[in-house]
């Protein structure tokens, strides 16, 4: 009984003191995250009631984060509720294994996380989801605001993309980490499409609903890649469409561009072997959509020989067409696989200029065979001076003699 102690009114007013001098405490560490850190007494001398030795830290990694001030933890009731919520989560923990320690199975609600400053957590759906992770988990690995928030993270960028927010970002490992199975790199893009594509965020609330969207789409890519692979190897199998595309995790695939991405997949360089997975295929729509934005790294993981066959595909009227940034990735990587067809769409496309000395110095031999005498003498000093030996023992008596004659002659000395 918090009264029994309180005989004279001087006792009565240094019970009011202590309080609120433990509640200032409080609510300057909610506020500054520094100086003086709240203990167990603290929180006794304030009047709130469930902080121990096993609890009081994470509850006071609660009052750290950014949506915990001072503001709303100066109180009794505020710095109670905080608590309750706090306890009531890790309560959860486990709960879904039949491990939990109070075997209470009440779940917390979405009020309880955004007391604790998970606001992101806004209905019941967003709860719902998070209780089946906080479930299965170890009180260990979300005793502290961090660990909890990390989960939260995940799960509500889940639903938040369920939701068309495409501002979200979730990984492979994400989806590990709060149990599901059966991702991998390549297929990850078409879990995340499957994912966008719920019209009821309600259908991907629990782990089990979300497990069996995820084992679909992933069986839904394989046969998606089959039909595309099938299709590469021989047009006489059926074409694949928009939806495909979409299935197999290829984005960008629209009506417009559907029937030259097909005319790649058909094109005599290419088969199904270049295109057996999802980051093969993304490859040849962002080349034509002018995205290619990370060839480099692509053709580095392990699709060398796969890009060079892909870019052999490409049709000269593309190439010409292509910013800077996809052709100098494109012939940083293989330069020399480009056909003279496809240099002199480059030349068409004012982009010789912006290739990197390296990619000029590793044309093929006949790279400037389709290039008039007067287009080849007016590349620039600094085209003509990295030449390769190659390429200019390609060249023709009439393009060397205009050369010749023309005030460059001597960049051509230089190499």
């Amino acid at each position: 009984d918090a009264t029994a102690t309180l005989k004279t009114a001087t006792d009565l007013q240094t019970r009011i003191e202590n309080q609120i001098d433990a509640l200032t405490i409080i609510s300057d560490y909610a506020t500054t995250n520094s100086g003086v850190v709240p203990t167990v007494a603290t929180y006794i001398a304030a009047e709130v009631t469930s902080v121990n030795d096993s609890n009081i830290d994470s509850i006071n990694s609660v009052l750290k984060n950014a949506v915990i001030d001072g503001a709303i933890a100066d109180s009794v009731a505020d710095i109670s509720k905080i608590v309750d919520s706090y306890s009531k989560i890790l309560g959860e923990a486990g709960d879904r294994n039949g491990l939990a320690p109070d075997n209470s199975n009440i779940d917390p609600t979405f009020a309880d996380y955004e007391n604790i400053g998970l606001n992101k957590v806004s209905d019941i759906n967003y709860s719902n989801l998070l209780n089946d992770v906080v479930g299965k988990l170890a009180k260990t690995q979300i005793d502290t605001f961090d660990e909890l928030s990390a989960y939260a993270n995940i799960t509500t960028n889940i639903l938040s993309l369920a939701n068309d927010d495409t501002t979200v970002t979730i990984s492979k490992d994400d989806l590990v980490k709060i149990g599901i199975v059966g991702v991998t790199d390549d297929n990850l893009q078409a879990v995340l499409n499957a994912v966008q594509a719920v019209t009821n965020i309600a259908n991907i609330d629990s782990l089990t609903e979300l497990q069996g969207l995820v084992t679909k789409s992933t069986q839904d890519a394989n046969v998606a890649l089959d039909i595309i692979q099938n299709y590469a190897q021989d047009n006489v199998n059926p074409a694949p469409d928009v939806n495909t595309f979409k299935l197999a995790g290829v984005n960008n695939v629209i009506p417009a561009n559907l029937e030259a991405i097909n005319k790649v997949l058909v094109s005599l360089p290419v088969t199904g072997e270049h295109v057996e997975t999802t980051a093969e295929v993304q490859l040849i729509v962002d080349i034509y959509n002018d995205e290619a934005s990370d060839i480099d790294k692509i053709a580095h993981d392990g699709m060398f020989d796969d890009l060079g066959v892909i870019i052999l595909a490409i049709t000269p009227s593309v190439m010409s067409q292509l910013s800077e940034s996809t052709v100098s990735q494109i012939t940083a990587v293989q330069s020399e696989v480009l056909t003279p067809e496809q240099v002199k769409a480059l030349f068409d496309g004012g982009l010789i200029d912006n290739m990197s000395d390296i990619a000029l110095g590793n044309l093929p031999t006949e790279a400037f065979k389709n290039f008039t005498k007067e287009e080849f003498v007016s590349l620039s000093k600094d085209v003509i001076s990295v030449l390769s030996p190659e390429s200019i023992a390609g060249l023709s008596d009439e393009q060397l003699i205009a050369l010749r004659d023309s005030d460059k002659v001597d960049a051509l000395r230089s190499n």
